[in-house]
């Protein structure tokens, strides 16, 4: 598997491109524009080095930590 999506029960990966999903969300979630979808990836690719922070967000969707990425200044 790719990872989970957490806070959308029964939605499934369609495809994974890099950093981007698409996911299969059934219409009884009532998924709304801008909503917060959550996914733990099993797998990240060089990407990351593309942000200089990734946030760490608990269940509750509260920011409680962040990372520095260190790879995001190398040459």
């Amino acid at each position: 598997p790719r990872g989970k999506i957490l806070n959308l029960d029964g939605s499934k990966l369609s495809a994974q491109h890099e950093e981007h999903w698409s996911i299969k969300i059934r219409p009884s979630d009532n998924v709304l524009l801008g909503q917060s979808v959550f996914v733990c990836p099993a797998h990240i690719c060089p990407t990351v080095a593309l942000h200089q922070f990734y946030y760490i967000v608990d269940e509750r969707g509260i920011c409680i930590d962040r990372w520095e990425v260190s790879a995001r200044h190398r040459n």
